[in-house]
This record gives C-alpha cells, sequence and structure tokens, in this order.
C-alpha cells in the first residue's frame, strides 16, 4: 500500500497528488454536508462515494487528508514513504528472481547431469565397440 505524494498540478490547481490505500490518486474533493467543514476541501479515496456523510461508508480505505493541512514537510514524508515503499517492493521481487534463477540453476544441473550420463554410456558403448573390433581384427 502506498500513500505517496507527487507535484503534479491537479485540475483544481493543487500542487499536490496523493495516492489513497488503494494505490490509485486520491482525487481532491469538497465537504458537500452541511456543518463544521462544509465546503472545506479535502484528499479522499476515489472509492469513497460522494453522497455518504462520513467516513463510514463501504468500498473505500478510508484514506482522507485536508488539503489546508498539507505542507510541505509532509508532502516530502509521503514522498519517502512512498519511496520506500517502492524500495521494499523491489527488494522482494529481486529476492523473487533470486529463487527463480536458483530453481533455473538447479534445473540446469540436472540436465547436465542427464547428458553426462548420456556421454558416458556413449562413450562406454564405442569403447565396447572398439574393443571387439580390435578383438576381432587382430
Amino acid at each position: 500500500m502506498s500513500m505517496g505524494s507527487g507535484s503534479s498540478v491537479d485540475s483544481r490547481g493543487s500542487r499536490h497528488q496523493f495516492r489513497c490505500h488503494c494505490n490509485k490518486v486520491a482525487p481532491s474533493r469538497m465537504v458537500k454536508v452541511r456543518g463544521p467543514n462544509h465546503g472545506r476541501h479535502f484528499y479522499g479515496c476515489i472509492n469513497y462515494p460522494e453522497t455518504c456523510p462520513n467516513f463510514e461508508c463501504r468500498d473505500h480505505c478510508g484514506f482522507m487528508r485536508w488539503e489546508d493541512e498539507v505542507t510541505d514537510f509532509q508532502d516530502l514524508q509521503l514522498r519517502v514513504l512512498e519511496k520506500d515503499t517502492i524500495i521494499s517492493e523491489l527488494e522482494y521481487e529481486k529476492e523473487e528472481l533470486h529463487q527463480i534463477v536458483k530453481k533455473l540453476k538447479g534445473r540446469k544441473d540436472i540436465v547436465l547431469e542427464d547428458e553426462m550420463k548420456e556421454l558416458k554410456f556413449e562413450v562406454e558403448r564405442l569403447r565396447t565397440e572398439m574393443t571387439n573390433y580390435l578383438k576381432a581384427f587382430f
């Protein structure tokens, strides 16, 4: 799960772009429900329904960040978190690839052993044939 930020500009002119826990871009939205936060802008999960009056609706990850509380420091913290997540994912992928290479090497060794057995068998057959030929010739 990644909740990072980029430096692109969204349709409202905001310079922040966040990814929710669903790893999708969290759009800038406005609170439409009457109350103390009415009209306030926030970044929320893309799956958060417009008609839901609170964050108790289903099918969203719960990501929410108030636009007016986002600072450059928070932006940098989220970028670092996103990069750490990417690094972890790459390390995991590296380990998976290492395991695949290990399996392939094992298979290669088995194939080489089989080919070596076949060659030894062929050498032994040729020796026997040559010995029989020499016995018949002398």
